[in-house]
This record gives C-alpha cells, structure tokens and sequence, in this order.
C-alpha cells in the first residue's frame, strides 16, 4: 500500500483525499455487458488505466481485468479525483469484489488498492 500520500479537497468541498486509499465502487459497463457478465469472476484482478482517445474531450478511467487487458468499464465520475492521483504517479489495482445485476446490464464492483510508483 501506498503510504504518505498527497491530498486534496473534492468539488463538493466537504471531504479531503488521499491518494493513498482503498477506493471501491461499482463500475459503469458501457459495452460488452455480456462478454463481461460471462468472463467475470469474483477475485479476478483488475487494474485502473487512463485513457483519452481523439473521441474523448477528458480524460478517463478504465478498469480493467489485469489477466487479458479486457476494459470492464469506466470509473463513475464520483471518483474522478483519481486521476488526479494516476497523473501523479499513483496505481491502483485490486480484486472485483462482488457481480450482481442481469446480462445484459452487469453490476460489478471492485475494491483496490493504492500503490505509488
């Protein structure tokens, strides 16, 4: 784990992050709902990737399964301050944690870890 991290306010102002915590949330499947609901398991280890493609005004965050490189989906925007944490060199990865929903609209939700390079 990463340890003495940066931190910083949130839009809403409220709460200080660091960037050295164990964020877990459920990821927003936009494609591949079923490719992803018959591959993904429970414990599969993913990883999170910023990506920006010439389609994309900003920046986003993919989780992705660490064994294939298989996009599961993007982080919900509530967690946007980790990109923050990414551009500053943090990584995250860790274990899904729990599959829900139906096939054609999957729940997956992950919990990970902080790791800075």
């Amino acid at each position: 784990m990463g340890g003495g991290g940066d931190s910083f306010i949130t839009n809403e102002g409220s709460s200080t992050i660091k960037c050295d915590s164990s964020p877990a949330f459920t990821v927003i499947v936009y494609e591949n709902q079923e490719t992803i609901s018959f591959t993904c398991e429970v414990n599969q280890e993913v990883r999170l990737e910023i990506s920006q493609t010439n389609n994309e005004l900003f920046p986003i965050i993919l989780v992705k399964r660490i064994s294939d490189n298989l996009t599961i989906g993007i982080v919900p925007p509530s967690y946007v301050w980790l990109l923050k944490c990414l551009e500053e060199g943090w990584e995250y990865a860790g274990k899904i944690r729990k599959i829900s929903g139906v096939t054609s609209d999957p729940k997956i939700s992950v919990i990970l870890r902080s790791v800075k390079k």
